[in-house]
């Protein structure tokens, strides 16, 4: 008995540690793929009002998980949500939900790399003069190359 308490304990340990806490602003505007990330069980989400307007993060009726930060004001205010169980959770806010609203999709496991490569979004392919990079993450810095001006 005592063995099997142990190895639960093991086990629990090494799942925390693999816990990763995102950050997303939010704010008007801020949807669809730029709202909508995959994550693993665990793993936690802190959405940051963006300026001094009202916001709210509520998941719809179907989502996996039920949450409701209220409805808050104040640039900075945070609302943070750990995700535990498998399956997708749509959300908006509830004073925007034409402009913000999104999907969170956690999955049983990632590994960091897997996560990383499921989270940063650049768009369009093929870049012309602009180019958006959606992300999770937040990027120190980051490099383009235009792989026609590449010599080989």
């Amino acid at each position: 008995m005592k063995k099997i308490t142990l190895l639960v304990l093991c086990f629990c340990a090494l799942s925390l540690s693999a816990q990763t806490t995102f950050e997303l602003n939010w704010e008007q505007g801020v949807n669809g793929g730029d709202a909508s990330f995959t994550i693993a069980v665990g793993d936690e989400i802190v959405w940051t009002w963006a300026n001094g307007a009202p916001h709210s993060v509520t998941s719809l009726p179907m989502a996996t998980e039920d949450f409701d930060s209220g409805i808050l004001t104040g640039m900075g205010t945070e609302f943070a949500k750990t995700f535990n169980v498998v399956g997708a959770s749509d959300y908006q806010c509830d004073v925007h939900p034409g402009s913000m609203f999104g999907t969170i999709t956690v999955e049983a496991t990632m590994g960091v790399q897997e996560k990383y490569e499921r989270n940063v979004q650049m768009y369009p392919n093929p870049v012309i003069d602009e180019v958006t990079i959606a992300s999770l993450y937040q990027l120190a810095s980051y490099e383009i190359y235009d792989v026609l001006m590449c010599s080989y």
